[in-house]
């Protein structure tokens, strides 16, 4: 019998980290995994008695795996919007030859924080979804501020910066497919 704690180093160091594996490693790993099947196997059988039979059992795993696929969806498109706005907001401190280290750190900070929320980190989710929450209330700042009233495409471009930016905060939050997905991504990088 494999222990799960040696199951799970043996998994991250074949999967995740797509390390070579010993024979004796191998099989240790085969048992770990015909015990999670087992384990599994028994886990759902207790809970097929207690679901709602008009389901059919593989519709009820293709619906987990499309709430995971839509969750992966969701997160990619937010890190690619949430990137792209940091980018072309770094890109206007250059144009302006406005070289901050601000600047620098908030695109890289960023970045970090998107390769968190896609490894499953539910802080990672969290700590976005507060900034890009407060991100949204500062856009409709400075959409009402003087300077922004004399300038239409300034405002324009703020007020669907603020829109984007809280459609994302409440798709972090209140999202069962994005919860998914990140469950998904944390049982990955174990």
């Amino acid at each position: 019998m494999t222990t799960n704690s040696r199951g799970a180093e043996l998994h991250r160091k074949h999967v995740v980290l797509q390390q070579p594996l010993t024979d004796v490693e191998r099989a240790e790993l085969d048992t770990w995994y015909a015990q999670m099947d087992a384990i599994q196997e028994k886990i759902l059988s207790s809970e097929s008695s207690k679901a709602d039979e008009t389901i059919p059992e593989n519709q009820r795993f293709s619906q987990e795996s499309d709430k995971v696929g839509r969750g992966r969806l969701i997160v990619i498109a937010v890190i690619a919007i949430v990137i792209f706005f940091s980018f072309v907001t770094f890109a206007a401190g250059i144009m302006r030859l406005n070289l901050s280290a601000f600047g620098m750190a908030r695109f890289i900070l960023t970045i970090g924080l998107c390769v968190m929320m896609w490894r499953g980190h539910s802080w990672a989710r969290w700590l976005a979804a507060v900034l890009f929450g407060l991100g949204g209330v500062a856009a409709m700042l400075v959409l009402t501020s003087p300077e922004t009233v004399d300038q239409p495409a300034v405002g324009t471009v703020m007020l669907f910066m603020g829109i984007v930016y809280f459609v994302i905060s409440a798709s972090l939050i209140f999202s069962s497919d994005v919860r998914a997905f990140a469950a998904y991504q944390r049982e990955a990088y174990i």
